[in-house]
């Protein structure tokens, strides 16, 4: 089963000899003191291996392990402790600075509009009115994603801007994917509340959904459907599910022009339901890359951790330049020096 975005919990090592100061055997029944002796530096060994593992929450190496080898681990040349840490002085600029870091996620994150064609339908006007699918459709979203209740998810947890008050104005439950690279989250019209509109438009679907570049059509319908059947200008990509007897589906990648091939699918195929929805979600993971691409104008996707790496070293400019303009407080390794110039990194 796909990952829950919730957060991993804590992994706590196993309990040791050291760590629950058993005794060590006693000299005067006859054991052999040199297997006390080993016994009790495994022991230390354990703790000192449980000690690294409670530094690890899920997948993210808590700060001060990071520090600690890169002053005295392999990260130094053995001798010298590495470059010397500058000092960031609180002030309104470093501030803002680090909130525009905390706002750029660590991960990469993907949204995506799900739409279901319902039996007979060939509108976007009727497919949005849905509130409900067949019992396949079902069964594919469960295997997409999980369902998670809006109100539990923190900052951490990336929703793509529903809305996540008491209110529910996006409804309550949102349809969310992560693993150790990437968080998706999946603008499933059929979960959003339908509204009372004097148009009869579903206005709040259309502003979640239509903001995608990236859309899945789930069509249990037998008209033909393509780019056209829906509006809006963000229309890059859809991926076209058609369930099929015995267990099939046949999937169709529909794309703009000016947006590049993605994927492992260039013409429709046919797909076991065992691997179809891994398939689709690589699918739209890519397509999403692409359709940025394209969107951008660049020849190359940005992603979340270059974004990062560049608020840092804007940050490292700023606050360095008045400290080597003035006494040269900051000091720079020598040339003849054999650790590595972390400077040329960040």
């Amino acid at each position: 089963a796909p990952p829950a975005p919730s957060s991993t919990a804590r992994h706590a090592a196993p309990p040791t000899d050291a760590a629950s100061n058993r005794p060590l055997a006693d000299p005067g029944k006859g054991q052999d003191l040199g297997k006390g002796h080993d016994a009790a530096a495994k022991g230390q060994d354990a703790a000192m291996r449980g000690a690294v593992e409670e530094a690890v929450i899920g997948e993210a190496v808590d700060p001060h392990v990071i520090m600690m080898q890169w002053r005295r681990g392999p990260l130094s040349d053995g001798e010298h402790l590495g470059p010397k840490p500058v000092e960031l002085r609180a002030s309104d600029q470093l501030e803002r600075g680090i909130r525009l870091l905390d706002h750029t996620p660590l991960s990469h994150t993907h949204k995506f509009g799900i739409i279901y064609a319902a039996h007979d339908q060939s509108t976007e006007f009727e497919f949005l009115a849905n509130t409900g699918g067949s019992a396949r459709y079902e069964w594919f979203l469960r295997s997409l994603g999980t369902y998670v209740p809006l109100a539990d998810c923190d900052d951490h947890v990336y929703t793509g801007g529903l809305d996540r008050s008491p209110q529910s104005r996006d409804g309550r439950m949102a349809l969310l994917w992560r693993n150790s690279l990437a968080q998706c989250v999946f603008f499933a019209s059929t979960l959003f509340p339908n509204e009372t509109h004097p148009s009869g438009e579903q206005v709040n679907k259309k502003r979640f959904i239509g903001n995608t570049y990236v859309k899945m059509i789930f069509a249990d319908t037998e008209h033909p459907i393509s780019l056209a059947t829906l509006s809006g200008q963000f229309n890059l990509l859809v991926v076209l599910v058609q369930p099929l007897p015995n267990d099939y589906f046949r999937l169709s990648v529909l794309k703009a022009a000016h947006v590049a091939n993605t994927g492992p699918v260039s013409e429709p195929v046919l797909i076991h339901s065992s691997a179809v929805v891994v398939v689709v979600r690589r699918i739209l993971i890519d397509a999403d890359i692409a359709a940025m691409i394209a969107a951008s104008g660049e020849e190359q996707y940005s992603s979340n951790w270059q974004e990062r790496l560049k608020q840092l070293r804007m940050m490292k400019r700023r606050f360095e330049e008045p400290s080597l303009s003035g006494a040269q407080q900051v000091s720079q390794p020598s040339s003849d020096s054999q650790g590595p110039n972390f400077n040329s990194i960040v």
